[in-house]
């Protein structure tokens, strides 16, 4: 909703030197800017209780976040005989005031046409990030003596992050929640994988070009890019995005787990998926990445691979690290975290050649990844 700003831009008129926050008090008639007798300086000890409010917070994505300039946490009381208005755009990290004791109606309002937004910080850099605000304003907000009333503020932005402002005795929280079309683009896997157990069809020649050792370890670096929504089917409960491939390499493997690699994502062309799957209240949530790609294989290994019609695939498992799916939410931002990877948890990868003219699977191996994961916007 739009609501009248007359108060805080006429509390701005005079003070634009001070730095951090403005506090704002209206009187109540409805004309001009007047200000009533009760300051921050001469409120009776009693009367009164305190706001507090944080101005900066780092999200679970490791990102700082901040209000744009310009945004103001505005506190008419529901008489209408007080109003304080707070800038949330200071330098500081925490803002507290005194406020008499009453109910009051609090909205925040953002700078520009007022669409919802944060700042979202990392590695220095700075970007404006588009918010949805969820709850509907103004609030609901009693100061009482010696007690206090939360006010918290929820919002869907674009991110992978988290995001709670919270301090002190009434606190202003913002949690970001978002629906999934705007939230990641871009997944990345670092590990170290360790045989375990390969099967190569006899016959074709394929043992010494693509042969791994019994319990080899070997370097695997994975980006992908998702391509859809995430889709929540069942049964099982899980949610499903599409994915593609963008490389899949081994920074120091050997020839034929290079080469194994190689069939699925040295040609452009690997689709796959991505679902996390739901093993009930209080269970850890599995994810499960496969990506496939038919047709030839690479040109280094049509000497041995000599048809047109193979499917290549690689994919994998592992544990998510906690229950982030559930019948009504989604909780995508616990991905953007790097998640660990280890055998104790089930990190495993897997490969397979299948000849799709004889439907004869010729070669697959499977072993455990050591390392991790993450999602990123």
């Amino acid at each position: 909703m739009r609501v009248n700003r007359r108060s805080i831009n006429c509390g701005r008129q005079g003070i634009t030197g001070l730095i951090g926050f403005v506090v704002v008090v209206g009187a109540a008639s409805p004309l001009g800017c007047a200000q009533p007798p009760n300051t921050d300086s001469n409120l009776g000890a009693g009367s009164t209780g305190t706001v507090t409010v944080a101005l900066e917070t780092v999200g679970s994505d490791g990102a700082t976040y901040q209000f744009p300039a310009g945004t103001a946490l505005n506190v008419p009381s529901t008489s209408g005989t007080y109003d304080v208005g707070y800038r949330l755009d200071g330098t500081e990290t925490v803002l507290t005031k005194t406020l008499p004791i009453g109910d009051y109606a609090p909205w925040v309002s953002f700078p520009g046409d007022g669409s919802p937004q944060l700042i979202r910080i990392v590695n220095g850099m700075s970007q404006t990030v588009p918010a949805i605000l969820i709850d509907p304003q103004p609030f609901k907000l009693s100061i009482v003596r010696d007690t206090t009333t939360p006010l918290v503020l929820h919002l869907s932005a674009v991110g992978l992050g988290d995001v709670t402002f919270q301090i002190g005795r009434v606190r202003l929280s913002i949690e970001v929640s978002s629906t999934t079309t705007t939230m990641a683009a871009h997944g990345q896997e670092s590990a170290t994988f360790t045989e375990l157990r390969q099967s190569i069809a006899a016959g074709f020649g394929l043992e010494t070009p693509l042969g791994l050792t019994t319990g080899e370890t070997d370097a695997v670096s994975l980006t992908f890019d998702l391509t859809s929504a995430f889709v929540l089917t069942s049964p099982p409960r899980q949610v499903c995005a599409n994915i593609a491939l963008a490389s899949i390499t081994s920074p120091s493997g050997g020839k034929a787990f290079s080469a194994l690699l190689g069939e699925v994502g040295g040609i452009p062309g690997a689709a796959g998926t991505l679902c996390i799957t739901d093993f009930g209240p209080g269970a850890h949530d599995i994810a499960h990445i496969d990506f496939l790609r038919t047709g030839p294989a690479p040109a280094d290994q049509q000497a041995f691979l000599p048809g047109t019609n193979y499917a290549f695939e690689a994919g994998g498992f592992f544990d998510v690290g906690g229950d982030i799916l559930d019948d009504s939410s989604f909780q995508l931002s616990k991905l953007a975290t790097p998640i660990t990877l280890d055998a104790a948890s089930g990190a495993s990868l897997f490969h397979q050649i299948e000849d799709l003219d004889t439907r004869q699977i010729l070669e697959g191996f499977a072993g455990n990844l050591a390392g991790t994961f993450q999602l990123t916007p």
